[in-house]
């Protein structure tokens, strides 16, 4: 949505000013109620930390050490529509409180590898009088000076059973924890805990955190033996001394004294019984309507609802195999990704002197059929089939969870767009679109991929869609599409990361577009006949490869798209159909990456985007000659500026480079596409206040980015549109500015404001930055969800 109003600056700049010494004396202004009178209250506490560290790992530390403030002695004071601070009902003062906060802030130091850092406090008390009362209030300041960080020196495993050691001898490069990394209790924990998935997927089902430690060896602990002799004594200072600049740990990983036997005992996967569709409030089966036995697991079905040898095909618990924590999660993670069911549990039963599991899979079925309604925004990039050139949209639709007994999902869904602009409707499109999701590859061939653990979930989608887009003045696009697709994920823990694979091959799409110009768009293509390249009948004979790894790891989240379509490579060969049919041939690539850090009210978001597409087919100009393709398809151009994109210009009024031509025309609001894509993002998100459950954020964003040809076209004033190294300083676009959001947990609206810092239409002049700014003259959008 997008809006642009002019009103005098002055004014502007007045009313803002006053509006902002408001904001300030009455956000300054604190209201304490219910305080103890006379008594000292606990009014805030600051915490100060004290070294030569980053300013991001002091942020960091100090979150941590907050955490750790006795709950009696928090801060309590409570900021509401963003200037009315109230602390209410403060308690009474306790030096224990700050004594109890000290201690956990000094074993949170010792966790984190600051062995020697210090904690210390004092207080301040404020007299204030409020209507005849006297409020006594204390600041406690916690002083912190972490010290010198230790790290770690060696990493050991000394396992007593061989079993083991050589378990773990065989994961080492699994692990997290290096030589030189930083002490760090939870970095520890992280590594026992991936020993015991280790054991547990290797038959282990009894091993827990009680049969394994970390022993933490230092030379201060060394020198407290009392048995050890005097030269070493020596040796031990003179190494600690020389280690107190750098102080150091070796860490071993061992197995306890005491053993159970049971708990070093590998057991087998004795008996697998499933129950595909039980309900709720079953504990058992009283009335069985089918059992039967796939490959030695018995389904025991009570409605006949699955096919059994759909239900066995999604079961990694196989009878007679040892037993894999792994394939446990992974049995559960099937059925749940499935959709047909909403819940599902595994009981196990064990038997200690045979070594044998008894495994009892119970199963919920999910509501088969339901409908929805949802609300969408348009993306950064088009997908396979759909267009680029849509803001908002609701969907109604009705899916079927379980089709032919064995989950096949169908879904239907019509969608309403649109897209407003300056003259409100600018863009409306409505769209109908039917799926077919089948829950394997369906392939002319067989497939072991799945059986073999190298992918965790996978798919087959049949796609037939049909839409018509009304772009108001100038066209309208009628699209019909059919598709065959597979899509599957790979997904792999480590410790402390988070890493998932997604894939996407269409082998087949087909494709058609229809476009019906208007007549002012027929006066345009008169005046600049190479806009008759852009806006042309023709089919679309694709394939499609699309790859995503998304990479978690603390606070940092990494995502990685790539993706590459074809069309017309082979058909295209054959020349009446190249020509004749209309048959578009091009090649279109993109990459797109984004990192996001979270901290906790706040967040830096990075993205970047670059895409090329190359058209080399045949076509016919005009007047029917046959000429080389000039653009790609209108559905597969790129474009820049709108709410996901450039937010600094409105919707695909950016480009080509910094080309005059399309603000020459009579009619300058054509839309614009490009062969070339680049662009860069960046933002500082933050929160506000909460009104109850809605959150109310806010974002500083800067964009950087443009479209650009491959050639010009044959049209003279195209020829700073096409994409050359040595100006793309004059045509790279800038944009910066804020936004309001509301964040109802579920999806997030959007209001971004931005202004044009630089503009390539003015690179001549300075660069063009900074050309007529004026303090209202920026561009709004309206979006749903994150940019990116």
């Amino acid at each position: 949505m997008i809006f642009k109003r002019q009103v005098n600056s002055s004014t502007f700049i007045y009313s803002t000013c006053l509006a902002l010494v408001l904001v300030f004396f009455l956000g300054s202004c604190l209201t304490v109620k219910n305080f103890p009178p006379n008594k000292p209250f606990v009014f805030k506490s600051n915490i100060k930390i004290e070294s030569k560290q980053p300013i991001n790992q002091k942020d960091e530390l100090k979150e941590k050490l907050l955490i750790q403030l006795d709950d009696s002695i928090k801060n309590r004071i409570v900021t509401k529509l963003l200037i009315r601070q109230k602390l209410d009902k403060p308690p009474v003062f306790d030096t224990s409180y700050a004594v109890r906060s000290a201690t956990f802030m000094k074993a949170l130091l010792k966790s984190q590898g600051y062995m020697s850092g210090t904690v210390t406090w004092d207080s301040t008390l404020i007299v204030k009088k409020k209507k005849k009362k006297q409020q006594l209030r204390v600041i406690t300041t916690f002083t912190v000076t972490p010290g010198i960080l230790t790290k770690i020196d060696s990493i050991s495993y000394n396992f007593r059973d061989t079993s083991l050691q050589a378990l773990v001898m065989r994961s080492l490069r699994r692990s997290d924890l290096k030589k030189g990394d930083a002490y760090k209790k939870e970095a520890i924990s992280a590594e026992l805990d991936r020993l015991i998935d280790q054991f547990k997927n290797n038959g282990y089902y009894k091993i827990s955190r009680e049969d394994i430690y970390a022993e933490v060896d230092t030379v201060e602990a060394r020198l407290i033996n009392p048995n050890i002799d005097i030269f070493e004594r020596a040796r031990l200072l003179a190494e600690l001394q020389k280690r107190g600049q750098n102080p150091t740990v070796d860490i071993v990983f061992k197995q306890r004294a005491k053993e159970n036997p049971s708990h070093l005992k590998k057991f087998y996967i004795d008996k697998v019984t499933i129950y595909p569709d039980l309900t709720i409030r079953d504990d058992t089966v009283e009335t069985v309507s089918r059992k039967d036995t796939i490959r030695n697991v018995t389904i025991i079905s009570k409605y006949n609802l699955f096919k059994p040898k759909f239900v066995e095909a999604h079961n990694y618990l196989k009878p007679g195999a040892l037993y894999s924590q792994r394939n446990y999660i992974r049995t559960i993670n099937s059925y749940n990704q499935l959709g047909a069911w909403q819940q599902t549990a595994i009981d196990i039963f064990s038997n200690d002197s045979l070594g044998k599991l008894n495994m009892d899979v119970r199963l919920y079925p999910a509501v088969r059929r339901n409908l929805n309604i949802g609300l969408e925004a348009s993306r950064n990039e088009s997908d396979v089939v759909a267009t680029n050139l849509f803001g908002l949209g609701v969907t109604f639709g009705i899916t079927d969870k379980n089709i032919a007994k064995q989950s096949v999902q169908s879904s239907l869904n019509t969608r309403f767009g649109v897209e407003l602009g300056q003259e409100l409707l600018q863009t409306i499109q409505t769209s109908i679109n039917y799926t077919l999701h089948f829950p394997k590859f369906i392939l002319p061939f067989k497939d072991s991929s799945r059986v073999k653990g190298k992918i965790s979930t996978e798919g087959t989608n049949l796609s037939i869609n049909a839409s018509n887009t009304l772009r108001k003045d100038f066209y309208t696009l009628q699209n019909a599409n059919i598709s065959w697709s597979y899509d599957w994920t790979k997904g792999r823990e480590i410790t402390r990361r988070n890493k998932i694979y997604l894939f996407n091959y269409s082998p087949i799409n087909v494709e058609y577009q229809h476009v019906i110009p208007t007549d002012s768009l027929r006066i345009l293509i008169r005046d600049a006949p190479n806009l008759y390249y852009t806006f042309q009948d023709g089919f679309i004979v694709s394939q499609n490869f699309r790859f995503q790894v998304i990479t978690t790891k603390g606070k940092h989240t990494t995502s990685v798209k790539t993706g590459l379509e074809e069309s017309g490579g082979l058909l295209g060969l054959i020349k009446t159909l190249d020509v004749d049919a209309k048959l578009f041939r091009f090649v279109k690539t993109f990459l797109d990456y984004s990192h996001n850090i979270t901290y906790k009210k706040t967040a830096l978001a990075f993205h970047a985007y670059g895409g090329f597409g190359f058209s080399y087919g045949d076509t016919k100009d005009s007047l029917g000659n046959v000429i080389p393709e000039q653009a790609l398809p209108v559905t597969r151009g790129f474009t820049a500026g709108g709410p996901n994109s450039m937010r600094a210009w409105r919707a695909r009024q950016l480009g080509p480079g910094s080309s005059k031509f399309y603000e020459e025309l009579p009619t300058p609001n054509l839309d614009r596409f490009g062969d070339i894509q680049l662009e860069g993002n960046a933002e500082y998100r933050y929160n506000l206040f909460n009104i109850g459950s809605l959150k109310i954020k806010s974002a500083l964003f800067l964009d950087m980015g443009n479209i650009w040809l491959r050639n010009n076209q044959g049209q003279e004033g195209l020829n700073n549109g096409v994409f050359k190294l040595n100006r793309l300083y004059k045509d790279l676009a800038v944009g910066a500015g804020t936004s309001l959001r509301f964040d109802f947990d579920y999806f997030l609206i959007r209001l971004d404001w931005a202004y044009q810092i630089k503009n390539p239409l003015y690179a001549d002049y300075h660069y063009g930055w900074f050309q007529q700014i004026k303090f209202w003259d920026g561009q709004f959008q309206l979006g749903i969800n994150y940019p990116f």
